[in-house]
This record gives C-alpha cells, sequence and structure tokens, in this order.
C-alpha cells in the first residue's frame, strides 16, 4: 500500500457534494452591489477574482481563485475555497480548501488537497541561512490533509487527522548553490496518522471580530503505514479576536510547529509566506521548530472599504531549547480590504509587508487569519 491515492478520490467527492450543494443554493444569492437582499433565504455565495503574477522562474501566470460559501439550517457557514494557476513555463498550482458541518455542527470536515508543479527557491535548514546560496529547485508533489471532527460540547471537538504529502521529483537546477539535505533530496512519500482538538467561537470564519480560535494536533509518521520516513509532527494554532469598537478590531495569533525523528527537509516547518510573517519569502527559513506570532489592527473606515496594520515575530530552530528570544525575524506591513460580500464579510486582501530588506506584495481572497 505504497500509495494511497484514494485519499484524493475521497476529498474530490466531498467537494463535489459541497459544491452541489452550493450551486442549488445560488438561486438564493443575494446581490450585495444592488443591495437586493433578502435575510429569510439560506446565506450562500459564489465568487471568483482573476489572477496574475509574473515572476523570472514562471513567466507570467494566469489563473482563477474563488470561494463557494453555503450555509444549512441550524449549521454555521460551510465554504469550498479553490484556486487554480498555469505559467507560461508550464507550471501548475492546483488547490482546493474545503470547510463542511454536517449534523447541526455536530460534526466537521476540513478538507485540503494541493497539486504542485513548481519552482521554489530553497535556502537551507537554519535560522540564519544567507540569501546568496539560495537555489531554485524545481518542485512536483501532491499534498492531502483531512480531518474530521465530533463535537463533544458547544464549540468544542475532537477528531482524527489524515496527511499525505508526495514529492513526485526534486530537481536542484544549479549544483554551485547550498545542495540539497540528504533527506528527502531525492523526493518521496509520507502519511500520518493523528489526533487533533479543535476550539472554534469566532463570530466568522472569514473575517473574524470577536472569539476564540484554538487547534492543536500530533501526527505520526510511520513506515507500516507506507511512508517512506518515520517522524512525528506537532502543531498548536491559537487565535484571539478583540473588537475595541464599532470599526476596528485587534487580531492575535500564536502558532508553532514542531517535528521530531527522520524528517524530510520538505517537511520541516517553513516561515514567511501571505498568511504568517508576511514580508518573507513562503519557506524562507526551515528547521524542526518553529515558533511565530502576529497581530493585526482592522478598521473598517466604510461600509466596503478598510486598512490594517500588522507586525509578526518569528523563528525556526533545530532544537526545541533554541526557540529562544535571539535572532528573531520581525516583519510589518499595511494592507487595505474590499469587501466584497455582506452576511460572510468576505475581503479581497491587498497587503505590502517587508521583513529586512526583502518586501513583497500579496492579494488573497479573505484574512490571513
Amino acid at each position: 500500500m505504497r500509495k494511497i491515492y484514494f485519499l484524493s478520490f475521497v476529498l474530490f467527492l466531498f467537494i463535489i457534494n459541497s459544491a452541489q450543494a452550493t450551486f442549488h443554493l445560488y438561486k438564493n444569492y443575494f446581490n450585495y452591489y444592488s443591495g437586493d437582499i433578502n435575510d429569510t433565504l439560506p446565506k450562500s455565495l459564489i465568487f471568483f477574482v482573476p489572477v496574475i503574477t509574473y515572476a523570472p522562474e514562471t513567466n507570467v501566470a494566469l489563473g482563477i481563485s474563488g470561494i463557494c460559501s453555503y450555509q444549512k439550517p441550524s449549521s454555521d457557514t460551510s465554504y469550498l475555497q479553490l484556486t487554480a494557476i498555469y505559467t507560461f513555463n508550464q507550471q501548475t498550482i492546483l488547490d482546493a480548501a474545503l470547510r463542511h458541518y454536517f449534523h447541526s455542527n455536530k460534526n466537521l470536515l476540513l478538507a485540503n488537497t494541493v497539486y504542485k508543479n513548481f519552482p521554489e527557491y530553497f535556502y537551507g535548514l537554519g535560522n540564519s541561512t544567507p540569501d546568496s546560496l539560495s537555489q531554485l529547485i524545481s518542485t512536483h508533489s501532491l499534498r492531502v490533509n483531512i480531518e474530521w471532527y465530533q463535537q463533544i460540547k458547544s464549540y468544542w471537538y475532537v477528531g482524527g487527522v489524515i496527511n499525505m504529502l508526495d514529492y513526485f521529483s526534486i530537481h536542484a537546477n544549479d549544483p554551485n548553490k547550498i545542495p540539497l539535505p540528504e533527506l528527502g533530496n531525492n523526493g518521496g512519500y509520507t502519511l500520518g496518522l493523528g489526533a487533533s482538538i479543535l476550539h472554534d467561537n469566532r463570530d466568522n470564519a472569514f473575517n473574524a471580530t470577536k472569539g476564540w480560535y484554538l487547534c492543536a494536533n500530533v501526527v505520526s509518521f510511520n513506515q507500516q503505514l507506507g511512508s517512506a520516513y518515520n517522524f512525528v509532527k506537532s502543531n498548536v494554532d491559537a487565535r484571539y479576536y478583540f473588537r475595541t469598537n464599532s470599526k476596528t478590531v485587534l487580531a492575535g495569533q500564536l502558532l508553532y510547529q514542531g517535528n521530531s525523528g527522520n524528517v524530510p527537509f520538505w517537511q520541516t516547518a517553513a516561515l514567511g509566506g501571505s498568511n504568517m510573517m508576511r514580508g518573507l519569502y513562503a519557506g524562507r527559513y526551515r528547521d524542526n521548530y518553529l515558533l511565530a506570532a502576529q497581530s493585526e489592527w482592522r478598521y473598517q473606515f466604510s461600509k466596503k472599504w478598510g486598512f490594517t496594520t500588522f507586525a509578526a515575530l518569528g523563528k525556526v530552530a533545530n532544537t526545541m531549547n533554541e526557540l529562544d528570544v535571539h535572532n528573531v525575524h520581525a516583519s510589518y506591513g499595511i494592507g487595505f480590504r474590499r469587501r466584497i460580500t455582506k452576511n460572510n464579510k468576505i475581503n479581497i486582501r491587498i497587503d505590502v509587508a517587508r521583513s529586512g530588506s526583502a518586501t513583497n506584495f500579496y492579494v488573497n481572497l479573505a484574512e490571513a487569519f
């Protein structure tokens, strides 16, 4: 049972089921821009935006990103988020994320699958790797993560996790740059099973203004399951939202990741990206352990427009004892928000962020956290 791609098939069935439910509710879609709103109908939304980017390693990239949200009676809002990107260099990213409530919130399914045939930069392992040794690597991978939860009391869930990641191929384009680590340099397959606990009393999954979110899980990857590597991965994600007045919200997030055992380098904790440590290239720093925190001040100055400022601190380390206050990376930035729905409060997020000498620009649907 080397590769159990039925996980992707199972996820596909859930996505199709949820998409059908969304399109069935489409006839009840309210037109936010024209003001034709009927609050007695089920809340549903289908929204897509085009994606156009350019980078030397990809050439021009074209794609689409969208959200299909829907709400069944007596349940919180479920949604399906899709992203598809194709470059003129024949590179591809396909990303599907599903959050679906069953039986009046008694059960919750979280599922995510990502297919990538895309280049990315590798800077080595450690918290102080230099930019000069960065290596552009070509990667071809498929990731599937499925979490199933049972409600044990209001806002509290316990459940199981299945995590699969297959790197079909990894190719280093410049042998004169930093070499790839021995563990994982030829790609490989990992499969893990684990347990998770979730608490979520946010008032809105897309754009919370009050409440807590806490998710903690431990996943064991074992050769007896078909994994090529034996290791254990743990994650803690804690978030808090507080409305200071009718127009402003303070939000904070603390993120921890840990890996122990024979960890391939592409399964190590990665710092940077569009959600945590904005300003840093995604995966700029990698190692076994990661600790990061960010805060954001959100100001809604009109019905459809908002402004944010944010800052973050983070570090990676080889051992947990090295997660101290020395050599911590910082990032900061500002952003604008354009609200595209009323009831779900989904925004188009436009951020510019800086970390050290690096500046990055982001356009996304929904908030970073």
